[in-house]
Formats: C-alpha cells, structure tokens, sequence
C-alpha cells in the first residue's frame, strides 16, 4: 500500500486497529469461552499489524542519525503514557463496572485510530519528509 500512497502504512495502522475492535467488543461483552478466546486471538492479531508500520513511517520521516532515538522516544512515550490504561480501567470498573472499563478502552483504540485521518492530513501536506528536520544538521559534516 505504501508503493501506492505515502501514507499507506497509516492506513494499515488505522485499519488494523479498526478492525480489532468489533472483536474486543465480542470478547468483552460474550458470556461464552470460545467467544472470548476467539474474540481476543483475532482482536490480538490485527492489533499486532501497527508495530511494524509505525517504525517504518518513524523511519521515513527522521532523517537517518535519528531513526534510533525516535523509535527509543516513540516507544518510551508510548508506555509511559499506555501504562496508566490499567489504572484507568481500574477506577471506572471500581466506580461503575469492568465491561464498561474495558469497553472505554475500546473506544480510545478507535479513537487513536481515526486520529491516523490527521496523520494521513498531514503526510499529504508536508510529505513524508517534512523539509526542517531535513535542514537539521546535528553534527559538522551531516
């Protein structure tokens, strides 16, 4: 998708995410096993497609001295900020109950994944390379 869009890897995150949440939802709210395995294996496996496709895009868009800082920055800011998920879920099941937690995270999934829309917005503006970082010289000789 990528050799025809320069934002083909964010369509495939978009759509990975967007995909795997109908099966969170099957796996949250089935009162059967099976259900729950399946929902979960399947929601497991299309949630797994973004890790390549965002360090690729990370990659296309620093320039090459950068790729390892911004993957280490990337996934730093994205535990950081995904570790406080189980807390969150934690409190509104203590105040409401766990299926709704879990059903908000859910909907923050999606959320994150029409927020790709934006990604796309800007990709089809700036590029794929936005001309400062390409100007940005760290060292003598770069």
């Amino acid at each position: 998708m990528h050799r025809i869009f320069a934002y083909g890897r964010i369509i495939a995150v978009a759509a990975a995410f967007l995909l795997a949440a109908p099966f969170l939802l099957l796996a949250i709210q089935s009162d059967e096993k099976s259900m729950v395995l399946v929902g979960l294996f399947v929601a497991g496996f299309f949630m797994s497609w973004y890790h390549g496709p965002v360090t690729a895009v990370l990659h296309d868009m620093m320039p090459r001295r950068a790729h390892a800082t911004s993957v280490g920055v990337y996934m730093f800011a994205t535990q950081l900020i995904g570790g406080l998920g189980p807390a969150v879920v934690g409190k509104i099941s203590d105040l409401h109950d766990l299926q709704l937690g879990l059903q908000i995270a859910v909907a923050v999934m999606v959320c994150g994944a029409l927020l790709m829309l934006l990604v796309i917005h800007f990709i089809r503006r700036d590029g794929i390379r936005h001309p400062t970082l390409d100007a940005f010289h760290a060292e003598p000789g770069d």
